[in-house]
């Protein structure tokens, strides 16, 4: 593994673990709409997909959903298999939204849909207990935030990954 990629996983890594202390602490409880909040740790993974190498995209996706599996009171491994199966969906898309803003946006809207339905499919094979009135909402909600997400953070992930491929090189 070259020396970039190896500090692209770990600012990658180090973003994760921020994403998940704002998710768990703020975006689930201050910031919501319609009673739906945004899977801020989700869209590091998405728009890390766009910046890293498949593998260690698999890696980071399946950490991340791994630790909030960890914070949260659900099945352990739930997210993490769901945020895995996602991110090799967004490996495979990922020549086709490469620096395209509008790609990125359509791929973290869809992505984000896939996520969704995923955890509520394994959730309920897992016997969690679903809201029924907040199902629909949380489908189509969800998704759109998360693109207002992706489009907020897509600039500075860029930057960052820039900045850290640059000091690399002599």
């Amino acid at each position: 593994m070259r020396r970039g990629a190896v500090r692209l996983v770990l600012v990658g890594a180090t973003t994760v673990l921020a994403a998940a202390v704002l998710q768990t602490a703020l975006f689930s409880t201050q910031v919501k709409i319609v009673g739906v909040s945004p899977e801020f740790v989700l869209v590091v993974v998405l728009v890390a997909a766009q910046l890293i190498e498949a593998e260690q995209l698999l890696l980071l996706a399946f950490s991340s959903g791994l630790l909030l599996d960890l914070l949260g009171s659900g099945v352990l491994g739930l997210r993490a298999l769901v945020y895995t199966a996602v991110g090799f969906v967004a490996v495979r898309l990922q020549t086709r939204t490469q620096g395209s803003l509008p790609a990125l946006a359509v791929a973290v809207g869809g992505l984000s849909l896939l996520a969704a339905i995923l955890h509520t499919l394994l959730a309920t094979i897992f016997e969690q207990p679903l809201v029924a009135d907040r199902l629909v909402t949380a489908l189509w909600v969800t998704p759109l935030l998360n693109i207002v997400m992706a489009l907020a953070f897509w600039p500075l992930a860029s930057r960052l990954s820039r900045a850290v491929l640059v000091r690399v090189r002599p």
